[in-house]
């Protein structure tokens, strides 16, 4: 009798285990919508990517939720990732490939679609002790393009911190001053961290690459490093570039580059800072980067300028007499146009263009009838206008002075999240952007629509409203 009880008592664990685990486990079960087969994904990295016959993009920027349980995978409309054919504006049409919010912890890291594969970060499902969402932990996974086979890539505890970029084949962060590479291919072993392609790191910059086609060798699989010198009182550095899981890597630029007496020519002996880069295609890009020299022992170095070099191919051949200054100053919240020039949003946007026959960068600051352009953001440039962001709203200014700035409509920009961008699609242009006026929904704005009489565009909602949204707003608007 005693046995059998054991027994029953035994069963019942188990039967109560096996439960629990069907109840508190998140199922990565999705609907199986058509394969998008294609080659080529334009517009990687943000909130929206163009890939084969469909549009994929983040609906909608989804703040910290109350109950982790939420942002389990099915149980997500705002924030998910979504697709819609190109041309419908029909939002009823729209699918929900990836039913999980995605998160972001820089301007510039949002999504990327890679082969049959889209890449994205989302936020912990764990809690904290006392009850709360734990945020500290990043969480790194894939989806199928037709919403299977989703995977965690890796769990980064307190990786609110690292650096990160997804390339073509795996999965690239820079964390406690060590350069992680963790492959995508084949089997993908969650808890391994990867591999280390670069330790004793002091910065990184890790090149945003919109454009990817399948095969070709593709800057995304590319990224920049500083090293610090080992000799005591010596505060030159060492600039590298490496390929993502390490197999190729070239230094550029260390003490000895500029001069062949760095203890004595101490002003040509340089600690470099990487600042920003710009894709330009074909396996070209082009470096921003600022120099400084420190003489006698003293760790305070005095600047020099700031520089900008294009790279023709990805053999990364650096040289120097190639080397362009573009200002005395170091500056700051640059934006690469071209290989040729810049604009700087730093207290007054101003642009920069090299002019070939005297060798020097023409320095023109902007300004309207109210006065100068200050405290812009910089979106991006298309057809030789400027789009910028000045008080949350968007505005624009043509490179040549021409016109004067443009305000586009009245809805304000959420700038706490993926950054606005600009996508070209053939005779298409487009702004994607979360609108802070309207629930942080992505929109999308019609550049071609603009009116110059009225200041009037085409705005409209690229995604699908939770219920409770389109509530709240109703009444926001009824007590306006």
């Amino acid at each position: 009798m005693t046995k059998k009880i054991i027994l029953t008592i035994s069963i019942l664990l188990v039967a109560v285990f096996a439960v629990t685990l069907m109840v508190g486990c998140e199922s990565y079960k999705n609907t199986k919508f058509a394969m998008d087969n294609a080659d080529e994904s334009l517009s990687n990295g943000g909130s929206v990517v163009y890939h084969g016959e469909y549009v994929y993009f983040v609906n909608g920027f989804s703040d910290v939720l109350d109950d982790y349980k939420e942002n389990w995978f099915g149980n997500v409309t705002k924030g998910a990732i979504m697709r819609l054919k190109k041309g419908e504006v029909d939002m009823t049409k729209v699918e929900v490939i990836v039913p999980k919010a995605v998160y972001s912890t820089a301007a510039n890291t949002g999504f990327s679609i890679y082969g049959d594969y889209i890449y994205y970060v989302t936020s912990s499902n764990d809690e904290n002790r006392d009850g709360t969402i734990d945020t500290s932990t990043l969480i790194f996974m894939r989806t199928r393009l037709d919403g299977q086979d989703t995977k965690v890539i890796l769990e980064l505890e307190n990786g609110l911190s690292a650096q990160y970029k997804y390339t073509p084949n795996g999965l690239l962060y820079l964390l406690d001053s060590k350069v992680y590479f963790k492959s995508t291919e084949g089997k993908i072993k969650t808890k391994d961290a990867g591999k280390v392609v670069a330790e004793d790191v002091t910065s990184a910059i890790f090149p945003v690459s919109t454009t990817y086609k399948k095969g070709e060798n593709d800057i995304a699989d590319y990224f920049f490093y500083t090293k610090s010198t080992t000799k005591t009182g010596d505060y030159t550095n060492e600039l590298y570039v490496s390929s993502a899981n390490g197999s190729f890597t070239k230094k550029l630029i260390d003490k000895n580059t500029y001069t062949a007496n760095p203890d004595s020519d101490v002003k040509n002996a340089f600690s470099v800072s990487v600042v920003g880069t710009k894709d330009l295609g074909n396996g070209k890009l082009t470096m921003i980067y600022t120099k400084s020299y420190y003489a006698s022992t003293s760790s305070t170095g005095t600047a020099t300028g700031t520089y900008m070099y294009t790279f023709n191919s990805t053999d990364f051949n650096f040289d120097k007499a190639a080397e362009r200054r573009v200002s005395t100053e170091t500056l700051s919240s640059m934006t690469i146009v071209d290989e040729n020039s810049l604009l700087t949003a730093n207290g007054t946007l101003t642009y920069y263009t090299y002019v070939a026959d005297k060798d020097v960068y023409n320095k023109d600051v902007f300004s309207t009838e109210y006065g100068k352009i200050e405290n812009a953001t910089v979106v991006g440039v298309n057809d030789g206008y400027a789009y910028l962001i000045v008080s949350n709203l968007f505005k624009r200014i043509k490179l040549d002075k021409t016109e004067n700035i443009q305000t586009f409509g009245a809805d304000k920009v959420h700038v706490k999240f993926i950054n606005p961008e600009i996508v070209v699609d053939g005779s298409n242009a487009y702004i994607y952007y979360f609108n802070d006026s309207k629930s942080k929904y992505l929109y999308r704005i019609d550049i071609n629509s603009f009116s110059k009489a009225t200041q009037e565009v085409d705005n409209i909602l690229f995604g699908t409203k939770t219920q409770a949204d389109i509530d709240a707003e109703k009444k926001a608007e009824e007590k306006k």
